[in-house]
Order: C-alpha cells, then sequence, then structure tokens
C-alpha cells in the first residue's frame, strides 16, 4: 500500500515538474534568442564602424600612394609602388563593397538612411567611392613617361583627397548604422526584461501551487519510509551475516582450488614430457614447462596458437585429424610417431592423447602427453642389429672355416696343375683366372667375417695425422701406378684422439681406395683435420674430399649399406664396415658431395673414449 502511495505521489510530482521545466526552458530560450540577437547587433555595428575607419584609411594611403609613384623616377621604386597601390585599391574596393551590403541576405539590407547616402540624388556616394576606385586603378596602370604632377588621374585623387565629402559621407554611413543597432538594442532590451519578469513570475506560482503540497506529502510517505527502511536494514545485516559467512566458506575453497591447482601444476612441469591441452577448435589452452622448452617459447606465446602456427602443413594435419579422432571416438590414442622440432629436426615421440571432459562428463578438448623415443628406439634396433650381426657372425665364421679348408685346397691342386701344363699357354691362362676367383672369394669371407664379427677395440690416444699417413701408404697396390697425391690441412691441436688405430687405419685405407677407384688421373685427395663437438663434448672432424665426379643422390643414400657396390669386382660391404667402425667409437659419418667437384666423406669422432 505504502509503495502505491509513494508511486502516485511521484507521479503527481513529475507531470507538475514536467510542465513547469517546460515553461522556465521556453523562456530561457526567449531569453538566449534575445541575447544572441543583441549580441549579433552589437558586432555587426562594431564591423561597420570598423569598416568605415578602415576605407577612411585606405582612401588616404591610396592618395599617398599615388602621390609618391608620380613624383619618383626610380624605376623599381615605382614598381613597388604600382604594386602597393594595386592592393590598396582592391582592399578599398572590398571594404566599400562590404559597408554598401550588395550581395547581403534579405534579412540584413542596410537602413533607408544609409541607401539614401550611397544611392540618392542629388549626391551618390557610392558613385564616388567607385569613381575615386576607378580613377587610382588607372593612374597605377598608367605609363612611366605619364606619370607627372598634372596627369588627370593624380589632379582628380588629390581634389577628393582635399575635399570632405567622402569623409563625411563614411561618417553619416557609420552613424546611420550605430542609429539602427541601438534601435534594435532597445527593442531586445525590453523583450529581454519581459522574460525575466514572466521566469520569476511562474517559479513564486510554482512554489505555492506546485512545490509546497508535494513537499507535506513527500513528508508523510518519508515518515513512513523510515519505518521501512528500519525494518529492511534489520534484514540487511541478517543477510550480511549470512553473505559473510558463504563468502568465508567460497574463500576456502577456492584456497583448495588455488593449491590443488598449483599441485597439478608443479607436477606436470616437472614431468619428463611435454604436456599440452586444447580445445575443440584444436587451440592450445594449456602447455608445460617441458613443451615451452621445446618449442623455444614462453607459455603466452603460445596459449592461443594452433598446429599450423607451430608445424608444417602436412604434420599439422596428421595431429589435427588424430584430436578429431579423440573426440569423435572419446577414446585414448596412443602411438609412436615423428614430430619436427622448431629447428626443422625429426624425432621420434611416443604420444598418449585423451579427452578432457567438463562437469557434465562433455566432451570439451583433448589433452596430450609426449615424450621422445628416438635414442631409446635407435638403441633398441642397434641391439637388434648386434643381435643379427652376432648370428651372421657365427654362420659366417664356420662358413669361412670350412671354405677356407676347400680354397686352400682348391689353390694346391691349381698349383700342382699348374706345373703339370706349364707349356699349355691356354690352360695356364684357365688356372690363372680359376687362383684370382680363388682370391677374391677368399677376400670376400674375410670382409664377412670382418663386417658381422663383434667390434672388439684397442683405444689408445693416437696422431691422426700418423694415421692418415699410413693409411695412404697401405693404399699403394691399389693406385698401381697411378698418378694420385694426397695434400693434408691440419688445424692446430685438432689431430689427437682416443681411437683404435687398426681400425681407423681400415676406415681411411677404404675411403682412399674407394677415392682412388672412382677418379681418372691425376688422383687428388685433400684430408682435413679440425676441432668439433659431439652434443657440447670436444671432438674431431676429419673431412676426406676427392675431385671425382662426385655421388649421385641414390648413392649419398645407400652407400653406407651392406652388399651396395658401384665396382664390378666390390663385395658391397668396405663402406657399410667403415659405419661400424666409426659408430663403435661413438663418431658419425656423413657422405656428400662437396662444394665443388667430387664427393666428400665428414668423419666426426670423439676426443676422449665414452
Amino acid at each position: 500500500m505504502l509503495k502505491i502511495k509513494v508511486h502516485s505521489i511521484a507521479a503527481q510530482m513529475t507531470t507538475k515538474y514536467l510542465l513547469t521545466l517546460v515553461m522556465l526552458a521556453l523562456l530561457a530560450l526567449t531569453s538566449y534568442l534575445t541575447l544572441r540577437a543583441q549580441i549579433h547587433s552589437t558586432r555587426s555595428v562594431a564591423a561597420i564602424v570598423e569598416l568605415s575607419g578602415r576605407q577612411r584609411v585606405l582612401l588616404q594611403q591610396s592618395v599617398v600612394l599615388s602621390q609618391e609613384l608620380a613624383t619618383t623616377d626610380d624605376p623599381e621604386v615605382r614598381k613597388v609602388k604600382r604594386s602597393e597601390l594595386r592592393e590598396v585599391i582592391e582592399r578599398l574596393e572590398a571594404t566599400h563593397h562590404a559597408l554598401v551590403r550588395t550581395d547581403a541576405s534579405p534579412g540584413e539590407q542596410p537602413p533607408p538612411e544609409v541607401n539614401a547616402i550611397y544611392s540618392d540624388s542629388p549626391w551618390l556616394l557610392d558613385s564616388e567611392v567607385r569613381n575615386f576606385v576607378a580613377q587610382a586603378r588607372a593612374l597605377s596602370d598608367v605609363a612611366n613617361e605619364d606619370l607627372q604632377a598634372d596627369n588627370p588621374h593624380l589632379r582628380y585623387l588629390r581634389s577628393v583627397a582635399e575635399s570632405v565629402r567622402l569623409a563625411e559621407g563614411l561618417d553619416k554611413v557609420a552613424a546611420a548604422y550605430v542609429t539602427q543597432g541601438q534601435a534594435k538594442s532597445d527593442r531586445l532590451r525590453s523583450l529581454s526584461n519581459w522574460s525575466l519578469i514572466s521566469t520569476l513570475v511562474i517559479l513564486m506560482l510554482a512554489g505555492v501551487a506546485v512545490f509546497r503540497p508535494m513537499v507535506r506529502r513527500v513528508s508523510a510517505a518519508m515518515s513512513e519510509l523510515q519505518t521501512l527502511n528500519e525494518t529492511l536494514d534489520t534484514r540487511v545485516k541478517e543477510r550480511t551475516a549470512l553473505a559473510v559467512r558463504r563468502a568465508d566458506e567460497l574463500a576456502v575453497s577456492e584456497a583448495a582450488v588455488r593449491d590443488s591447482e598449483a599441485l597439478y601444476r608443479s607436477l606436470v612441469d616437472h614431468l619428463p614430457m611435454c604436456v599440452l591441452r586444447k580445445d575443440l577448435d584444436g587451440r592450445l589452452l594449456f602447455v608445460n614447462e617441458r613443451f615451452c622448452e621445446l618449442q623455444d617459447k614462453a607459455a603466452d606465446e603460445l596459449l592461443g596458437l594452433f598446429d599450423e602456427d607451430l608445424y608444417p602443413p602436412p604434420l599439422a594435419d596428421k595431429y589435427r585429424r588424430d584430436d578429431q579422432t579423440v573426440i569423435e571416438s572419446d577414446c585414448v590414442l596412443q602411438d609412436v610417431e615423428e614430430h619436427q622440432t622448431p629447428s626443422g629436426e625429426v624425432r621420434l615421440v611416443e604420444v598418449l592423447k585423451t579427452p578432457v571432459r567438463d562437469a557434465q562428463d562433455n566432451v570439451i578438448g583433448t589433452q596430450t602427453a609426449f615424450w621422445d623415443v628416438t635414442d631409446r628406439r635407435q638403441a633398441e634396433q642397434r641391439a637388434l642389429q648386434a643381435e643379427r650381426l652376432a648370428a651372421i657372425g657365427q654362420m659366417v665364421t664356420g662358413v669361412a672355416h670350412e671354405s677356407r679348408n676347400a680354397l686352400q685346397q682348391i689353390q694346391a691342386c691349381s698349383k700342382m696343375l699348374e706345373w703339370e701344363v706349364e707349356d699349355n699357354d691356354e690352360a695356364q691362362a684357365l688356372i690363372a683366372d680359376l687362383q684370382n676367383a680363388q682370391t677374391r672369394l677368399l677376400r670376400l669371407f674375410e670382409d664377412l667375417r670382418g663386417y658381422a664379427a663383434p667390434m672388439q677395440l684397442e683405444v689408445r690416444r693416437a696422431d691422426l695425422s700418423q694415421v692418415v699417413d699410413a693409411a695412404w701408404a697401405a693404399t699403394a697396390p691399389a693406385i698401381n701406378g697411378k698418378q694420385a697425391t694426397l695434400n693434408k690441412h691440419i688445424q692446430e691441436g685438432a689431430p689427437h684422439c682416443q681411437v683404435d688405430v687398426y681400425k681407423i687405419e681400415q676406415v681411411f685405407r677404404n675411403l682412399f681406395e674407394n677415392a682412388v677407384a672412382a677418379c681418372d688421373e691425376p688422383v687428388r685427395l685433400d684430408v682435413t683435420l679440425e676441432s668439433a663437438t659431439i652434443e657440447s663434448r670436444p671432438a674431431v672432424r676429419i673431412i676426406v674430399r676427392d675431385h671425382g665426379p662426385g655421388l649421385t643422390e641414390d648413392q649419398q643414400a645407400r652407400i653406407f649399406d651392406a652388399f651396395y657396390t658401384t665396382k664390378s669386382k666390390g663385395s658391397g660391404l668396405g663402406m657399410a664396415i667403415v659405419k661400424r667402425i666409426v659408430e663403435a667409437h661413438h663418431g658419425s659419418i656423413e657422405a656428400r658431395n662437396g662444394n665443388g667437384a667430387g664427393a666428400e666423406f665428414v668423419i666426426t669422432l670423439p676426443r676422449v673414449e665414452v
């Protein structure tokens, strides 16, 4: 009931108050328009007076400049005076047009007194000023030889200057405008006084008829509102106490959530794997420190990005398809796949993708955890290869042992047969072919045993420069009279390394023999020894470069494969044995083409035994 009563009082007050405001607003608008008209009239009169004074000054300047133009003999001075006179004439004419107001709107026409001064007979101020302007402009265009003291244009200007008719006419014009402005100001002042008195009367009536009854009603309503406020204060205190208790409970819950989140973050950040979370669109929502280190970016830089912003298109598409599979099937996806680092290195990672659900058990994204298994896979492959080689080694050792006995019998029989047919040249040639085949077969068995047998190293500190020299000396049978040279380029302190001298000499010998076989004469080999690093550990880099035809793409890809050869009489195990020896020293070897012509093999060996 109180609420309805208050609303009724407020409605009555609002209606009466709005009517009063409308009337006051109309009176205020009238006062504003009156004041603005007064200001405009005052400014117009002041502008007319200023223009009249400016025109008198310009008349005097025109006469003075005309006199100076006629009396000087200096051509440059005359040129300057002509320019100044023309400028003053233009300004004088513009001022005259402003006073006459020939382009004014109908509401701004000059008073009849001004029109009489300018246009009515017997004396026309407008014609006088126009004649003066015309005579002055004509004088400014007169040739230098006609500029004399008796020039008719100059005489006319002098006569006008000596006469005061123009000055008096301009004074009358200014006086007429002032009189008109004063009359207009008086009318506007009367209107303004009327508006002020009306405003005061309306305010008095509004105070008696409107606001006094309203104040009484409001006072009664306020007493009732006071009682209601007391009741509300009591209820507010009760609700405030309840809100405080709930706020304390909420603070405890938020602290527990923060602690739980901090614990989760600490756990995830210290996991030895990369963890990231995405929404349904594939946008990154969470990344741990391990993933930030892998991408070499801060978490703030990664959040909000997509796979397309971090990986090449094929890899990003693959990751996106996997995420979609997890979302649609609502299952866990585990796989081993390739992953590309920001530096472009391709690594093998084991991936575990799981769906992320909200409180209503709806899938809202995916969580991915992955870790690098490249080294583990390589170790597994090396172990598997070692087991295979061990098995092959046992088999080859038995085959080689039995075959060596047979080959020795073949060699003894062929030697005896050679003595029996000593006089038969054709038989001697066949026996020579048989002995060569027997030698190649024996070499093949030796290569197979060397490739398949377990690698046992006898490591000691050695000068690799001396090892290179020994390998080059052992290559002499393969050179077989060819013109061949070896050039060494050694960085200070680089040659010394912990190696098995015999095995490394075999590496260099195989490389040298292949280069001699592949290159045309003259054969030139360059060997460079320089310092390097392997995973931040000191190492030695050996670069063996020839100047032959180089390697094809297929040769670069398969040159270290077992039984791959481009020679007509090769076993295809030489370069495979080279790679086994280098990797047994925990080093690496790479085949490529040099900057110029020829093939280039880069061997990197650690300086100390691993």
